[in-house]
């Protein structure tokens, strides 16, 4: 594997863990934490900070990934950092850098304050910004705004929600809501949370559908190309994603409600150990480490061509030969 190609993963990998805490940091702040909640006030400002620290290393990575770009078409990093303005003002990467940069600037400015109507609109930025993602990918040759575009944008939107959220939610809310004696609003929290990463897995799964159909070209690939190797393992991290999400949404939901307190009620001896809240706390942390290798997998993916493109290539060479014997004989009379 060649330096520039792991410097190319590398950057990618962190522009999508970025981009997912940003979108599931929103997410968890507006749609997952109770709003009437008064005891949250301190978690709900971790949130918006751990949101800002992933905005600034996304912000970082997007600057990374146009001078691995711009090193990639010029040869060389030396020449590359040369060719940034003319990557940033002469190419379609570039012109969707641009809108990157334009919606980071916005989100950056609605992100200041702590009001829900700025914050929504940031979060609606963010979804925007998710799709130069998806326009920079192999899902985008047909043109930006094809259909495989638009579904590898929900597929986008979907998956950054669900992992960043479980991101959000390892780092940062349930470290301030303590396991060891969680509150009545850490069942509640779980619970929508559950039902939003339900949401998102469907739409995943749905979209996942559709790209694997176009990408690979033949089920073979899976296990005989680099591309569907690396695929196949991406699934594989996704099933676990999906089986410890059961077992959190059967097993460890009800559990967390039998031992939730009563409003205005102090924990109990028993919840003060709560089996349920730890076992939360550690299959939410496995699961944000199968997101983050999700997002290797997706990032190295994004360096390779996939199986289609070998496909279109031994159909253009089976057809060449036949529109040369045209073009001869045209030629003759």
């Amino acid at each position: 594997m060649s330096t520039g190609l792991v410097w190319a993963t590398l950057v990618r990998w962190l522009d999508l863990f970025a981009l997912a805490g940003v979108i599931g940091g929103f997410a968890v702040e507006l749609a997952v934490l109770p709003q009437a909640s008064g005891e949250l006030t301190d978690v709900r400002r971790r949130v918006r900070r751990f949101g800002g620290a992933m905005l600034a290393l996304l912000a970082g990575a997007t600057v990374a990934e146009l001078v691995v770009r711009a090193a990639t078409m010029a040869g060389s990093v030396a020449a590359g950092i040369g060719a940034v303005p003319l990557v940033i003002g002469r190419t379609h990467f570039g012109a969707l850098w641009r809108l990157r940069v334009l919606g980071l600037a916005l989100i950056a400015a609605l992100s200041v304050p702590s009001a829900r109507g700025p914050r929504r609109l940031a979060f609606v930025v963010a979804l925007g910004v998710a799709f130069t993602t998806a326009a920079t990918g192999h899902a985008a040759d047909w043109g930006d705004f094809a259909p495989t575009a638009l579904v590898d944008w929900l597929h986008v939107v979907a998956a950054t929600t669900w992992t960043g959220g479980l991101i959000c939610l390892t780092l940062v809310v349930l470290r301030a809501q303590s396991v060891a004696s969680p509150s009545a609003a850490l069942a509640e929290i779980a619970a929508r949370f559950s039902r939003l990463a339900g949401l998102c897995a469907i739409t995943v799964l749905a979209t996942g559908a559709v790209n694997l159909r176009i990408e690979l070209a033949e089920v073979s690939a899976l296990w005989t190309t680099t591309y569907g190797r690396i695929l196949a393992a991406k699934l594989a991290c996704v099933a676990g994603l999906l089986a410890l999400g059961a077992a959190n949404r059967y097993r460890v939901l009800p559990a967390l409600a039998r031992e939730r307190p009563a409003p205005g009620e102090q924990p109990s001896r028993a919840s003060e150990s709560s089996t349920a809240a730890k076992m939360l706390s550690r299959y939410v942390a496995r699961e944000a480490i199968l997101a983050a290798l999700v997002f290797a997998c997706t990032a190295f993916l994004g360096q390779i061509a996939p199986p289609r493109h070998q496909a279109m290539n031994h159909a253009m060479a089976r057809v060449r030969p036949r529109i040369l014997s045209l073009e001869v004989a045209g030629a003759g009379e």
